[in-house]
């Protein structure tokens, strides 16, 4: 009796043991059959009570099976002992859920045969979790994926934990092919130095980091985070790059622009200043050439009766005044009256608008009118006149070749040739006037038909500014081209008849 009791005893603990072991476990016949189940197996298949489950198969109590271990009829295909294995398992009430099943077999003594006892464990909040996590994953990956910017999760080497789409193409590879890869080593070395630097930075002080490099010609904004662990210690970094190539382009055009705009709008105040400048030139210069024409005129008209006057006196009062030189002082005022009568020309031509009336003109007849009526003996002119004609205002055009003759005659105080061309060019009329006189000064070329400059220590400087003002309302060019001790040449180039958007016989009265 004493050894039955223990025995009854020893079986009660370890059927309490049995039921209290909080996996489900399932004891089977070889035929797969349940010949007993613990509370929790119960428990998890919504059965009543383990006697609902005794006797039954337990592929009936399997939903779907594992590829890996199908089930197989009315037998559960077990083979050799096996762990872990993943299976839907069904409850009472045709509801499922994921489990982990592990069996082994159980040796039940001589004569009788082997049992196999089943653990089937409840997986499904480690399912949910799993789920949930991967959600958690894609959703990150998602957004890293949404961003254009290149995106790592790196440890304190630099092994690449995480990475974007654009992160691992940067490199050239898939995003899941850079996982364990380290960052610093498929870089190069020197961007690869400033980056470590920068992490580990991070990693000390917990503070965020930024700062701009460059990669394969490309410019980066890089922004470095801190992850903090549990203990609020820096485990994890995440970096960013952004690439900022196209603004950093910007910002160069509009650095270039900036300098531009600040060349341009002293250009623009320069040329304010000049056109308030020319403006009271202009006011001035009518104002003398008004105030000087008539005086001007009185003494041209006291020179001519004073003249009449000498050669109608008796011939040895003429001859009186011949001796004490009346007839050549007369010469020197005519003279200095024609050059005063230039000044005012000038004068009035600068300050008076200028329209001219385009004409068909001889080029010839221009260049004979313009000729000063006075050429010292040691000038020569020459003339190529390949063109003979062109389309200008006779007068305004008179007055840029006088003034251009006469210059070049005062360019050769030792004398010297003055050689005109006229050819044409394309669409142009090309008319040139060049000496091998004194030349030009480098220097004061830039300024050259501004008013009031002047190299000659006789001359207003307004000789110049006329012919640019009097060829520009024609639409036309001047240029000059001078070297100092062999001359200078004046290039006109004249805008021919279709610029003007008519035929020849509406040209007459044109205003530019």
């Amino acid at each position: 009796m004493g050894s039955v009791s223990r025995v009854a005893k020893k079986e009660g603990t370890l059927g309490n043991a049995f039921d209290l072991i909080p996996d489900g476990i399932v004891i089977c016949s070889l035929g797969g059959r349940i010949v007993d189940c613990n509370t929790a197996a119960v428990r998890q298949s919504g059965a009543k009570s383990k006697w609902n489950m005794i006797g039954t198969s337990l592929s009936s109590w399997v939903a779907e099976a594992s590829e890996r271990r199908p089930m197989d009829g009315d037998s559960l295909a077990l083979g050799e002992p096996s762990r872990n294995v993943e299976y839907l398992f069904r409850r009472e009430n045709c509801s499922v859920y994921p489990a982990e099943m592990s069996f082994f077999i159980i040796q039940t003594g001589a004569g009788s045969p082997p049992l196999r006892a089943v653990i089937i464990r409840d997986i499904t909040q480690r399912k949910k979790m799993e789920r949930e996590l991967e959600e958690s994953r894609e959703t990150v990956r998602a957004l890293l994926n949404a961003t254009p910017d290149t995106a790592y999760l790196l440890n304190k080497f630099g092994t690449i934990l995480a990475a974007n789409e654009t992160g691992a193409r940067i490199l050239g590879k898939r995003d899941d092919s850079i996982i364990g890869l380290n960052l610093f080593r498929l870089i190069p070395s020197d961007i690869a130095h400033i980056r470590r630097e920068k992490m580990e930075e991070v990693y000390n002080t917990g503070a965020p980091a930024r700062f701009e490099d460059q990669l394969l010609r490309r410019f980066y904004e890089i922004s470095i985070y801190p992850v903090h662990g549990p203990d609020r210690r820096v485990t994890r970094v995440a970096l960013f790059a952004r690439d900022i190539t196209e603004r950093k382009q910007l910002e160069e055009k509009l650095q270039r622009y900036s300098e531009h705009l600040e060349d341009l709008v002293n250009e623009k105040t320069a040329q304010l200043r000049d056109a308030e400048r020319l403006a009271a030139i202009g006011e001035t210069a009518t104002m003398v050439g008004h105030d000087l024409r008539n005086p001007l005129q009185v003494i041209i008209n006291t020179i001519f009766l004073a003249r009449t006057e000498v050669e109608e006196a008796p011939e040895d009062v003429r001859r009186k005044l011949e001796d004490l030189g009346f007839v050549k002082m007369f010469d020197a005022v005519d003279k200095q009256v024609d050059y005063m009568n230039k000044i005012v020309s000038d004068l009035q031509d600068f300050a008076r608008e200028t329209k001219p009336r385009l004409v068909n003109s001889s080029l010839s007849e221009l260049i004979l009118d313009s000729t000063p009526p006075s050429v010292p003996e040691t000038v020569k002119i020459s003339k190529e006149l390949q063109t003979t004609a062109g389309f200008f205002d006779p007068y305004m055009m008179k007055r840029v070749m006088v003034n251009l003759m006469t210059n070049a005659i005062q360019a050769m105080p030792n004398g010297g040739e003055i050689t005109i061309k006229t050819f044409d060019e394309g669409n142009n009329t090309v008319i040139k006037v060049s000496d091998n006189g004194v030349g030009i000064p480098e220097e004061f070329r830039p300024k050259l038909f501004k008013p009031l400059s002047t190299t000659k220590s006789k001359g207003t400087g307004m000789g110049l500014a006329v012919v640019k003002k009097i060829v520009t309302a024609h639409n036309g060019t001047i240029d000059v081209e001078s070297d100092v001790g062999k001359g200078t040449t004046f290039t006109i180039r004249l805008p021919a008849p279709p610029q003007y958007g008519g035929p020849v016989d509406q040209l007459i009265g044109v205003k530019t």
